[in-house]
């Protein structure tokens, strides 16, 4: 009767597992972590941050909390709005790969025209204004700055500035890095899919060296500004192929769309705002992304797609 329980547990155990294996979704919420705005994966950690939150949150691959790292000293968990960081995008920086790059926003100057490289080994912080850069891209056709995606390329470095409903365009900035040199910069917009109840703005970046694409997050929100938040709308994958010939062309439009509520209903009212690459195997990548639904609190999932 001992070995028939100990089989019927090693069974169930089994079946828990392989089920949480093939989930399509996996999902948690992050209910004392404010605001999620970007996700990066490096070294089995998934480093999250928030667009007003004080520390830096460690995660391991099963989204359990290990680890934080306290970014900007401030009483309360959140930064009020017009003096935060507003950090939407974060790399690990190709040239060091114990440093992490976080990127404000560049929607409010001077509080988010900065850039901030922690290294995660040793755990210092350093910061620096990246305000000429900011005004180049300006003066290369975006008429206001809300970058929200960052991702590294064969191509050198690639940032998304999100458009919204006063200013529809969403624009990828390419460059060598962030200094301000019209030679090492171009800037290519992005047409998405067509609906015309809404404008889907770009809030996410990861690119996949092996399929040489872009891999997008977009999002629908009812605000007439690059500062105001609105109402959440849909959440979508947008994937860029070949990326490599991007450069040059006047625009670009995703090969892939994926509506994420038509994957899973769970999606429904999530405003995804990042994406990082977990995995990948040939054209199948397993992806983590952060939402931050203007609650106070943050959501992660994890779900795999296919390239074609």
């Amino acid at each position: 009767m001992k070995r028939l329980f100990i089989y019927w547990l090693l069974f169930f155990l089994f079946s828990c597992t392989k089920k949480e294996k093939d989930k399509p979704v996996v999902m948690k919420i992050l209910p004392d972590y404010p605001s999620a705005s970007t996700v990066e994966y490096f070294n089995g950690k998934l480093y999250v941050m928030g667009d007003d939150a004080t520390k830096l949150l460690v995660l391991d691959t099963n989204f359990n909390a290990i680890d934080s790292i306290l970014l900007f000293n401030y009483p309360d968990k959140r930064i009020t709005k017009n003096i935060k960081h507003d950090i939407e995008s974060m790399m690990i920086l190709s040239n060091d790969s114990n440093k992490l790059l976080l990127i404000g926003s560049g929607s409010l100057t001077p509080y988010r025209d900065s850039v901030f490289i922690v290294d995660l080994a040793t755990r210092k912080k350093e910061s620096k204004a990246i305000t000429d850069f900011y005004n180049l891209a300006k003066f290369k056709g975006i008429q206001e700055l809300n970058i929200e995606g960052a991702a590294h390329t064969d191509l050198g470095f690639v940032l998304a500035n999100r458009g919204h409903l006063g200013w529809p365009k969403n624009n990828l900035i390419f460059a060598m890095w962030l200094m301000p040199d019209p030679a090492s910069m171009d800037v290519i917009q992005v047409k998405g899919i067509s609906d015309s109840s809404s404008f889907q703005g770009i809030s996410g970046l990861a690119y996949s060296m092996r399929n040489d694409a872009l891999i997008m997050t977009a999002s629908t929100e009812q605000t007439a500004s690059s500062f105001a938040d609105g109402p959440i709308g849909k959440s979508y994958i947008w994937i860029i192929k070949k990326l490599s010939y991007a450069i040059g062309k006047a625009e670009l439009s995703p090969d892939i769309v994926i509506d994420l509520e038509q994957i899973d209903p769970v999606f429904k009212g999530q405003k995804i705002e990042s994406v990082t690459i977990l995995n990948e195997a040939n054209d199948m990548l397993r992806l983590v992304m952060v939402a931050d639904n203007d609650n106070g609190s943050s959501t992660i999932f994890k779900l795999s797609i296919k390239l074609n």
